[in-house]
């Protein structure tokens, strides 16, 4: 199993451009969204809870990666289409 938890925008360059935009001309409240990662928020918190299912040999890691578009704006359109609630 694999499991992916987005670190917070702070961390995140792709969400902290989103969220200081949606900060800056619209309601952050209004999208009503649990933080990133949700509960799953360090990898500590994971390995406890797939160590109490009894899965035993678990491990975390980050992995980071790099997103290129040609024109800015395609940032936005795979938030619009690959998240819950910017689709709207």
């Amino acid at each position: 199993m694999a499991f992916t938890s987005w670190a917070a925008p702070a961390e995140n360059a792709a969400w902290k451009l989103l969220f200081d935009a949606i900060a800056e001309h619209g309601d952050l409240q209004a999208a009503k969204t649990p933080p990133s990662g949700g509960g799953l928020r360090t990898p500590e918190t994971l390995l406890r809870i797939l160590g109490a299912a009894g899965l035993c040999e678990a491990e975390a890691r980050r992995v980071c990666g790099e997103w290129r578009f040609a024109v800015a704006g395609d940032l936005i359109e795979g938030f619009r289409r690959g998240t819950c609630g910017l689709g709207r």
